[in-house]
């Protein structure tokens, strides 16, 4: 009797300077999960920076060497990596895409994309939109598609575990995470901003990533404030928002890890694609969503302070807040996806 196969995922995700870390982050919650029950995941990057950071995590990865930009530039070299690995199901991760891209991936196997905005349906045969407001999104476009919707999907880190984090009596650390560029240096900003405001016992632990093209300010702005903590290309991530009492998390991924542990946290954006993840979370949760940093900064900036400052004096917001934050989702939305894709390919 013949051992039985196990099949092959195909996802396409990239991060750079320019998109940041949060669709391979996502895509790597997922092929975690499906290489646990079974599945062998490979990722196609257009650029090799990608993929370095791919292999460091243990998954396979081809380069395709070409513009992320421009995704159609892709297929004479994704035509032969097919012959390679015979993918039996594309994950896809890019606002790049379009309809002939999917189209053309279509004759090799179905293909399930991850959206943020209801924009990108373009006939896949499956949709994940794990977004705090997902369920209430349509996509006209989807049909028969299977469709994966709300926070029960979010793709959470699986060294996260749920509801662990509790609310201490006093402030000591705060905590700031802009995903893996932030190119208008938010995080060193608003840190600035702090430490004039904030009491000389709370230290500030600024997370960054590998792409971050304000890091070496940030690195010499911890050598002249104590007070300040970089970190760079986090393995422990969990373990770090244990340790905070305050985060100020950009309006990414990193909203649903936080929830999962009910870390209080204020939230702004600088992408229009984290402007429904910045209000639905501030309806439904009551956080403070401070607003698009990329138009107004001056503002943003401000709200966020004043936030961070209400935190630090009012333990019962904060305790509100890290109670609601642990209703969104269960952390298990990684393994729930995995579950659909493996039924489906099945």
């Amino acid at each position: 009797m013949s051992e039985k196969k196990e099949p092959v995922i195909a996802i396409r995700a990239d991060g750079n300077e320019v998109l940041g870390m949060g669709h391979l982050m996502r895509c790597m919650s997922i092929g975690k999960a499906l290489e646990k029950q079974g599945a062998h995941c490979v990722f196609f990057v257009a650029q090799e920076k990608a993929g370095a950071f791919i292999r460091e995590k243990g998954f396979a990865c081809e380069v395709l060497h070409t513009d992320f930009e421009n995704m159609k530039t892709e297929f004479t070299r994704i035509e032969e990596l097919v012959k390679k690995y015979k993918p039996e199901l594309w994950l896809v991760d890019s606002y790049r895409i379009t309809a002939g891209y999917i189209e053309e991936l279509q004759k090799v196997s179905p293909v399930f994309i991850l959206d943020d905005m209801a924009e990108l349906d373009f006939g896949a045969d499956g949709i994940i939109n794990y977004n705090i407001y997902g369920d209430k999104m349509t996509y006209a476009k989807a049909g028969a598609a299977k469709c994966l919707l709300g926070a029960k999907y979010a793709p959470v880190r699986e060294a996260f575990p749920e509801g662990s984090y509790e609310v201490r009596d006093r402030v000591r650390n705060i905590l700031i995470t802009m995903g893996g560029s932030d190119k208008l240096d938010i995080t060193g900003t608003l840190c600035k901003s702090l430490l004039e405001r904030l009491p000389e016992e709370i230290d500030i632990t600024l997370i960054c990533g590998r792409f971050n093209p304000h890091l070496q300010e940030l690195l010499l702005l911890q050598k002249s404030e104590t007070r300040v903590h970089v970190l760079v290309d986090v393995a422990d991530m969990w373990n770090k928002l244990a340790m905070a009492d305050v985060v100020i998390s950009a309006a990414g991924s990193t909203m649903y890890e936080l929830s999962t542990m009910g870390v209080p946290t204020v939230c702004c954006y600088y992408v229009e694609n984290q402007r429904r993840l910045a209000e639905g979370f501030a309806e439904k949760i009551g956080l403070c969503n401070a607003g698009d940093y990329s138009r107004e900064p001056a503002a943003v900036l401000k709200k966020m302070t004043n936030a961070v400052l209400e935190m630090v004096n009012n333990r019962e917001y904060r305790r509100r807040i890290s109670r609601r934050m642990k209703e969104v989702t269960d952390g298990q939305g990684a393994t729930k996806i995995a579950d659909e894709l493996l039924a489906f390919i099945r």
